[in-house]
């Protein structure tokens, strides 16, 4: 990768990491919230005690709003950062396009060369920004998952795979 790529992008790495882990802590909530709207629903079903109930809705409405203060956080940065690195690039480029002497960038018209530049920059500020983060929010949630369905009863496996031949078989 250039240089001049790596030199902005660890300038903006804080920034970055900041957006990952904001977004490993809003799947981690997300993930717990689904977790504990089953657990809302089994003490409803299961258990008349409404003291667990409202414990269960508590716990969800604390952790919608820590969503939310994340959401907006992971949101703010996520925009200003890229933004901010896009331009910073954009201009870092420029500047070592016109700073060399070469006939073949004279060719180009201004409008173009920028309209490329900008282009190619924006893609790899987005995949920083966002394929990336993506790709932690997937992993945190497999995880996640999987932990728990590691934990889960062995019988809800069997039952399952019955459910799936039965309905596959009619198709």
């Amino acid at each position: 990768m250039n240089p001049i790529i790596i030199r902005t992008l660890k300038k903006h790495g804080v920034a970055f990491t900041l957006l990952v882990i904001f977004t490993i802590i809003s799947t981690a909530l997300i993930t717990g919230n689904t977790y504990l709207e089953g657990r809302l629903l089994d003490s409803l079903v299961y258990s008349h005690r409404p003291t667990l109930f409202i414990t269960f809705f508590v716990l969800m409405l604390g952790i919608g709003i820590l969503r939310l203060f994340f959401s907006f956080f992971t949101s703010h940065i996520q925009i200003l950062t890229k933004q901010e690195t896009v331009l910073e690039l954009n201009r870092k480029i420029f500047f070592e396009l016109f700073k060399k002497d070469t006939l073949s960038i004279l060719k180009w018209s201004p409008t173009t060369l920028s309209s490329r530049i900008n282009d190619d920059v924006t893609e790899i500020v987005s995949f920083f920004s966002d394929t990336l983060v993506k790709l932690c929010s997937v992993i945190v949630s497999t995880i996640t998952i999987s932990a728990y369905v590691f934990s889960a009863d062995p019988k809800i496996f069997i039952i399952l795979d019955c459910i799936i031949k039965v309905t596959t078989q009619k198709m």
